[in-house]
């Protein structure tokens, strides 16, 4: 099997088309993230009274769960809050199964 460099070059260049995008949403979070915490980092230098006390806090536990498992939890969130609106627009527009004491049974609440 050879190394096929015209094919190559046609993936590159067909995935420099997606570079914009790839960049977008790499630098948005990084954007977003630096403004929250540089705000978060300036209450806590200066010790604004209520919200000081809070952010130290949140730090403290933001430190302590692993990147990986809040990822995998808000995963799991937005998958929970997807399924939930479904079934609420499948229920409202699409047929139901009736049970034999005529109360509506969804499929897709049933997999909650």
């Amino acid at each position: 099997m050879d190394f096929d460099v015209a094919f190559m070059l046609q993936a590159f260049l067909a995935a420099l088309h997606y570079l914009p995008t790839t960049l977008l949403l790499g630098f948005l979070p990084l954007l977003f993230g630096s403004v929250f915490g540089f705000g978060i980092a300036l209450i806590r230098f200066y010790q604004v009274p209520v919200l000081s006390p809070l952010f130290k806090w949140f730090v403290a536990i933001f430190k302590a769960i692993p990147v990986v498992l809040i990822l995998l939890v808000s995963y799991l969130l937005f998958l929970i809050r997807w399924i939930v609106w479904l079934h609420l627009f499948l229920f409202r527009f699409v047929s139901v199964i009736w049970t034999d004491d005529g109360l509506p049974f969804s499929p897709l609440l049933y997999m909650l």
